[in-house]
């Protein structure tokens, strides 16, 4: 049995790591033994993730070494892939223009990457071969999450599947004419879309392995409290389309955890919502480490000696590392 240790975070516009504090995100990553370690709001295309150095023209390399997979211990291999918007979803695009992405990275050591039908390996990619509808505009998601798969390496009897999202918060003026529901309705519909169709669609597809059980898991920032409004439903019930259904009509079921606060309060120095969550079948509950669901005080983690206060660690947390905490989880393969 080999014991996986996965991690999710919402890096907040990471870009090139300029007065950001990437020692303390990779401190939290080689602290905890993270196997898998996905990242929402990576931008830049991911250059931070590393494998540039960066020289001063004298050719010496910079005191700072703007590299997140340089700071972890032991070989990792890693992934950006940013998801494309479609023409009526550009209104959510928002004002920074570096390109948000996901970036997902895994123990090289670790984990064998599935191979494709010309022997080739299935690196993550952007999942956006579907046509799922939200609205009668057959609007699609505002981001298509990334999709990875990994195989216990010289051990492929099972393999683990990863769906990673970041659902988006605001709902643009530019589509009150075509959505009549708030920016929050919108949000759960769109964890329908994640959870009833494609997770669906990605646990259910056997024709990618060779005798391999899949083991498929939804996380990521989803916008949405657990138990509070507005709301992401604890066991979520899809029929065999894909669409929600009440529990007497279900054909499927997926179940969302991590009910700890994940967000930070913008102002004070406090938690606020528990956005951050994992979601998953009756099949690959089977093998979760229930009691390992839990989001991760980074803010009072690898503090500063001047940080005496609440106030000071919230403070300097907001603006070197982000305004989330990250989440983990534990599967037994």
């Amino acid at each position: 049995m080999s014991r996986i240790r996965i991690g999710s975070f919402n890096v907040r516009n990471l870009a090139d790591g300029e007065g950001r504090d990437l020692d303390r995100i990779a401190k939290m990553i080689n602290y905890y033994h993270l196997d898998i370690v996905a990242l929402q709001e990576v931008l830049a295309g991911g250059k931070i993730l590393g494998g540039i150095d960066l020289k001063e023209p004298s050719g010496q390399a910079k005191a700072y070494d703007r590299s997140l997979k340089r700071r972890l211990s032991g070989p990792w291999d890693s992934q950006w892939a940013q998801p494309v918007l479609s023409r009526e979803n550009e209104p959510f695009r928002g004002e920074d223009r570096r390109g948000e992405g996901y970036a997902i990275l895994w123990r090289a050591d670790k984990f064998d990457l599935p191979l494709g039908r010309w022997g080739e390996p299935y690196r993550p990619e952007i999942l956006s071969n579907y046509n799922p509808v939200i609205a009668e505009s057959q609007l699609r998601l505002i981001r298509d999450p990334l999709y990875a798969r990994f195989l216990l390496k010289n051990h492929h009897v099972a393999e683990l599947r990863i769906l990673v999202t970041h659902i988006v918060y605001g709902k643009s003026g530019a589509l009150n004419d075509v959505i009549d529901y708030s920016a929050a309705k919108m949000r759960q519909k769109e964890f329908d879309i994640l959870a009833g169709q494609l997770y669906r669609r990605v646990a259910e597809y056997y024709k990618v392995q060779d005798c391999t059980s899949p083991y498929t898991v939804l996380l990521g920032d989803y916008n949405l409290n657990l138990g509070a409004y507005p709301a992401v439903p604890a066991v979520a019930c899809f029929d065999a389309k894909g669409k929600p259904v009440d529990e007497s009509r279900a054909k499927a079921y997926v179940y969302t955890y991590q009910t700890d606060a994940s967000t930070i309060k913008r102002d004070t120095p406090e938690y606020a919502n528990n956005y951050d969550h994992f979601s998953f079948d009756e099949r690959t509950r089977r093998i979760v480490r229930m009691d390992s669901i839990h989001s991760i005080d980074l803010v009072n983690k690898y503090t500063k000696s001047e940080d005496v206060t609440q106030e000071q660690r919230f403070n300097r947390y907001r603006k070197e590392v982000s305004d989330h905490l990250p989440i983990m989880m534990e599967v037994d393969l």
